[in-house]
């Protein structure tokens, strides 16, 4: 963002050249150039809202197959950042405790060759 702000400040105080600014501040002029266009993901977040608030257990990978016969296709990491973000996560099962058992002691061999390494 520095070497940004330098090219901008030798273009407009100094009066220099895109290119010529870009080689001094040290950056390349596809960087200079670049802007990026801000996503516009509200349209996909509503319509991810509807089946999510209808059944829970539709998470981030059934809604993205969902989306897709509809025509709208979004990328599964983008679906899981959005559905994260809106807290359209399924909660995750508790796992059951099972009953405590008994620790029994190995039994102890009572003659030669009886314990093999399979047992």
């Amino acid at each position: 963002m520095a070497k940004r702000k330098a090219v901008g400040f030798l273009m407009t105080e100094k009066g220099f050249s895109a290119r010529r600014a870009c080689r001094i501040a040290g950056l390349a002029r596809s960087v200079q150039q670049y802007w990026p266009k801000p996503k516009t993901d509200v349209a996909l977040v509503a319509r991810m809202k509807a089946p999510a608030d209808e059944n829970r257990r539709y998470g981030y990978l059934r809604l993205p197959a969902m989306l897709r016969r509809e025509g709208l296709i979004p990328n599964t990491k983008r679906t899981y950042r959005l559905s994260t973000a809106e807290g359209l996560q399924v909660p995750k099962k508790k796992r059951r405790k099972l009953p405590r058992r008994d620790r029994v002691a190995p039994q102890v061999p009572k003659r030669p060759m009886q314990r093999w390494p399979m047992e």
